[in-house]
């Protein structure tokens, strides 16, 4: 799926917004279809190291414990890139908004868990187009229960 006409600098801003909208969406085709077969993951605490994730099937177990039980909508903003021929890097910031999956809007009391957090990733130039091959999360602030997103209220 290239991406004709577009520079390498939109192709990998467009990999960033389809990998948004594989979390928001839940789809895992998508998010699979964002990544390269030896892909990395770390997703950090505040203050502290997430775990390294390395390939597609020990992601995907993280992926589901994690989406399952939660909708979203990211936001992102603020990207920088440096991009040579088939590898780059890039950063951007994030803004998360999740509540419970299926909640009832309609009750006014959804709780709501924000996070503002960075990006920084590492995409290559393949047959494909552009893939990530190391993605890092660092969240910087949050706001709200988690607990009440994943079933355990704090």
């Amino acid at each position: 799926m290239l991406s004709s006409g577009l520079t390498d600098r939109d192709q990998i801003y467009d990999l960033k917004v389809r990998y948004g909208r594989a979390v928001d969406t839940y789809d895992t085709d998508l998010m699979r279809s964002c990544f390269t077969e030896d892909a990395t993951w770390r997703y950090d605490p505040i203050g502290g190291e997430g775990q390294l994730m390395r390939g597609w099937d020990e992601f995907s177990i993280f992926w589901a414990q994690m989406q399952g039980p939660m909708e979203c909508t990211h936001q992102f903003t603020n990207f920088t890139y440096d991009i040579g021929d088939d590898d780059a890097a890039y950063s951007c910031l994030l803004l998360a908004q999740h509540w419970p999956r299926g909640a009832d809007f309609a009750s006014g009391t959804v709780p709501f868990f924000t996070v503002g957090g960075r990006y920084n990733s590492r995409a290559r130039r393949t047959e494909n187009g552009w893939r990530i091959y190391e993605h890092r999360e660092t969240t910087l602030w949050d706001c709200g229960d988690a607990g009440a997103i994943w079933g355990r209220p704090t």
